[in-house]
């Protein structure tokens, strides 16, 4: 019998900075914002983009209760205005997180309070009728871990409330635990209307929560999640009365120890130099570029250890192994003249592409080879081309040959395309190619033989998975600003299957694929966008007066990665606010692997945007 895992836990892996600038709170508010009135300038006017010929070149071969998205049944008419939102309820939204960002004030001399230990400041937060709801801690500071790297708790909530007195001592204890705090914020996903109703009226804010920082004794811990905070002080000159707490419950708490990091950072000792790599914070060009490339694995110069291509802005490095965990630079400079937003920019892939003693690596659209006596990669002569895209690997035919699948056929757009934020029916942009390995003939384009790319979009990545019981690879491809798409491979031709989530299913930037139940079937982790400011934004949006198409599309933008649990009959369950996998940030990509050796697939999780300033990192 297979064991299910309940829920897959989180594990400390770095401390990192406790609080992020405002600025990018504000500015993701004011994105929303301008989103939600933006949709009405553009829904209307959408239409499909002109066809395009994608064909591959070869050398002989051509958040918590959200608003119900379903508040209302008619469609709306917005009768000639330029928004479906008037001034009015615009201007309230900026009034609600201009609210939020007063709380996020409010909240820091009790963030400063928690990780000093300092019972007076904890106390003069808090009201003289608070109430609270929190769980009961193990006891004594040094928590056993036995012989795993980590040890995590699920704390039960007391069945009593707890007054001001006790809500001090129950933070005094859980600071007794820590040798420093860290970290601690209480991020908030949902106001009530009540904060924007003067400093006498009483407001709930619901969210989570983390307390993070080193053990005493030695280690790391981390006490985290949901809350709901009841308060009333806060006023429009940022001042915030004593007592301004009335209420803290504190639900779903886990506590989680290690006696040290799960991962060692060794960049100074690796070989590999990351300061010649790309910096916006030094670069003089107006026009920043959002997207560096990537890291590639894989034994290019056929010696039984692992290499490492690394693609920037204007060049690529290729690092040869050392099987020890250490790099050397060959000396390769892959110079690509690829444009893209007004940067050189490839896209890359190690592969065994025919067959041979090495692979090949496919870099910037070309194809490259190990040279043994140069000592160097040198260009593959008769393969030809493949437009400069990312791409998805895959042996779609089973005749045991490589294929590739081109996301969106390309960096950039066709001439005379559209772009939209809310592309539902998948007409922007450009397709997806499927090209087909056809031995030292290069590679065919057979997206529309097989029915590769139903409609456009921009698929951000693609992962191939056996989805039923047959043996086809089937695909699931992220796509940026529209739904997802689910293909079923049917004998080497393609057909889309019925949503994978059942209420919208988009926004998403990268999908890895894995039993990550352990029950036999492949399940997919799925990045999308964590947005707090983003949640808070919509549910105050009264959604019967967008769209029926809109109303989905809105939350489903902002709820962070999907877990979508495989039920095998190419069916699936959203298992991600269960499974705890959902609220990483701003998603970009997902991996599962067993870091910890238990048996388990674990999760890795990247995240973040732009910087705010040249040392702290936004993630």
């Amino acid at each position: 019998m297979i064991q299910r895992a309940p829920k897959l836990r989180t594990r400390p892996i770095r401390a990192g900075r406790a609080n992020r600038s405002l600025v990018i709170g504000i500015a993701v508010s004011l994105t929303l914002i301008g989103l939600v009135a933006l949709w009405s300038t553009r829904t209307d006017s959408q239409k499909a983009a002109p066809a395009v010929d994608a064909s591959v070149a070869t050398s002989t071969t051509t958040a918590t209760d959200p608003p119900s998205p379903d508040a209302a049944s008619t469609e709306p008419d917005r009768q000639g205005r330029e928004s479906y939102l008037d001034p009015q309820q615009r201007l309230k939204l900026f009034d609600l997180e201009r609210a939020d960002l007063l709380l996020g004030h409010a909240l820091d001399p009790f963030y400063a309070a928690i990780r000093a230990g300092d019972a007076a400041a904890m106390r003069s937060a808090l009201a003289s009728e608070f109430s609270g709801r929190v769980p009961d801690l193990p006891e004594g500071a040094r928590l056993p871990l036995g012989d795993r790297p980590y040890a995590s708790w699920q704390l039960p909530i007391r069945d009593h409330p707890i007054d001001a007195a006790s809500a001090v001592e129950w933070l005094t204890e859980v600071r007794a635990h820590f040798d420093e705090v860290t970290a601690v914020s209480f991020g908030r996903n949902r106001n009530s209307p009540q904060i924007i109703e003067g400093p006498d009226a009483m407001a709930e804010s619901h969210g989570v929560f983390r307390i993070a920082g080193t053990r005493a004794g030695g280690g790391l811990l981390e006490l985290s999640g949901r809350f709901r905070l009841g308060h009333k002080g806060m006023d429009p000159n940022r001042a915030v009365r004593a007592a301004w707490i009335h209420e803290l419950e504190l639900q779903e708490v886990q506590l989680v120890a290690s006696d040290d990091y799960l991962f060692e950072e060794v960049t100074d000792s690796c070989g590999i130099d990351v300061d010649a790599l790309h910096d916006n914070w030094s670069d003089s060009n107006p026009t920043k570029p959002v997207f560096s490339g990537g890291v590639f694995l894989g034994d290019v110069n056929a010696d039984t250890h692992l290499d490492l291509l690394v693609t920037g802005i204007s060049r690529s490095w290729l690092y040869l192994g050392h099987g020890d965990g250490t790099f050397t630079d060959s000396g390769w400079n892959g110079w690509t003249r690829v444009r893209r937003a007004g940067h050189d920019f490839a896209y890359a892939a190690i592969f065994d592409a025919f067959g041979g003693r090495s692979p090949e690596v496919l870099h910037g659209g070309r194809f490259y080879r190990w040279h043994k006596g140069f000592n160097t990669l040198v260009h593959a002569e008769g393969i030809g081309t493949v437009p400069n895209a990312d791409v998805s690997l895959c042996d779609y035919d089973r005749d045991g040959h490589t294929d590739l699948f081109l996301l969106n056929c390309g960096a950039a757009p066709p001439a005379g395309s559209r772009f939209e934020w809310f592309d539902d029916a998948r007409v922007n942009g450009r397709g997806n190619v499927l090209a087909r390995n056809v031995g030292r003939r290069g590679f065919e384009d057979v997206t529309a033989a097989t029915g590769a790319s139903p409609g456009h979009g921009r698929t951000f990545a693609a992962t191939w998975f056996h989805a039923n019981d047959d043996l086809w690879p089937d695909v699931f491809g992220a796509n940026e600003f529209g739904r997802n798409v689910f293909l079923v491979n049917r004998d080497g031709t393609f057909e889309e299957a019925e949503e994978v989530d059942k209420v919208f299913g988009g926004y998403s930037m990268g999908v890895t694929s894995g039993d990550i139940d352990g029950d036999g079937a492949i399940d997919l982790y799925v990045a999308n966008m964590y947005s707090k400011a983003g949640q808070r934004v919509f549910s105050h949006l009264d959604l019967s007066v967008y769209p029926q198409s809109a109303r989905r599309m809105f939350m489903s933008s902002v709820m962070g990665n999907r877990f979508y649990r495989s039920l095998g009959d190419l069916t699936f369950e959203d298992r991600s606010v269960p499974g705890g996998v959902h609220a990483v940030g701003w998603g970009w990509s997902g991996a599962l692997a067993d870091f910890d050796l238990d048996g388990w697939l674990d999760v890795y999780a990247p995240c973040g945007h732009t910087s705010v300033n040249a040392i702290r990192p936004d993630g």
